[in-house]
């Protein structure tokens, strides 16, 4: 990983493939090898936290960092190796798998990737299958601009981040996420391919932050009633535990 000078790069995507709340993704050539170009949104204060996060991670399950430039005042710019085959989100709902060896060999790399960034005191703080990158049956976790080191096992947040749907109640009550708050996130993918719909899909963000912070047990009776594994059935549950000290680790999880 180095500084990488602007004009060593060919963009080769007139258009982004790809935009976040704080960030676009373009692709390019650095020398022979196709690479992603992540441009942050003036005013994101998200590069110097993902950048510092990515420079520690070194696992075949979450993405590579190649490089950065920036261009004061405005112009910042990580260089991710390029991974061709989109999010996992758009994977499953373009292939509708239903075949249980495939789903639990994709989410156990998620839970490899995971247990790795948990071993290093990383908090993903946002993740959900469009935060997955997928290509030929391999995976890679990318988006770290929220994550945070744990310092604390707990605290106060300034902000509420991270998606409605995947965020845990600890979250959505106003405290900053920990170890569980992923776990919770990850029962919430397992919840939606099991289902087709995350938990609480039908919920406007008012109701859905209301029903998360009335300390109420989340309603699984639609895992019930798909045809589906009962251990994958029971993992999603356990991972949805309201009270965080319940929900096993991604350790005990493989």
């Amino acid at each position: 990983m180095s500084v990488i000078k602007k004009d060593q790069l060919t963009i080769t995507s007139n258009k982004p493939i790809g935009c976040g709340y704080s960030a676009c993704i373009y692709l390019a050539r650095l020398d022979s090898r196709r690479v992603a170009i992540k441009e942050f949104k003036n005013g994101s204060n998200e590069f110097d936290n993902e950048l510092a996060i990515l420079k520690s991670l070194n696992h075949e399950n979450v993405v590579k960092l190649i490089g950065y430039f920036t261009s004061p005042p405005k112009e910042k710019c990580l260089v991710l190796e390029y991974i061709s085959g989109g999010d996992l989100s758009t994977y499953i709902d373009n292939n509708k798998p239903n075949n249980w060896t495939i789903l639990s060999e994709l989410h156990y790399q998620i839970i490899e990737g995971m247990e790795y960034l948990h071993g290093r005191n990383i908090v993903h703080y946002d993740l959900k299958y469009e935060n997955i990158l997928y290509n030929n049956g391999r995976i890679k976790i990318t988006d770290f601009g929220i994550s945070r080191k744990v310092v604390k096992s707990f605290g106060r947040a300034k902000f509420v981040r991270g998606t409605k749907y995947y965020m845990a109640p600890e979250v959505a009550n106003g405290w900053c996420a920990v170890y569980e708050s992923d776990v919770w996130s990850f029962g919430c993918m397992l919840y939606y391919v099991a289902t087709g719909r995350p938990p609480y899909h039908d919920m406007d963000a008012e109701t859905l932050f209301r029903r998360l912070q009335l300390d109420r047990e989340l309603p699984l009776a639609p895992l019930r009633n798909h045809n589906i594994p009962l251990l994958f059935a029971q993992a999603t549950e356990a991972c949805l535990r309201w009270n965080l000290v319940h929900r096993p680790s991604f350790s005990m999880l493989k």
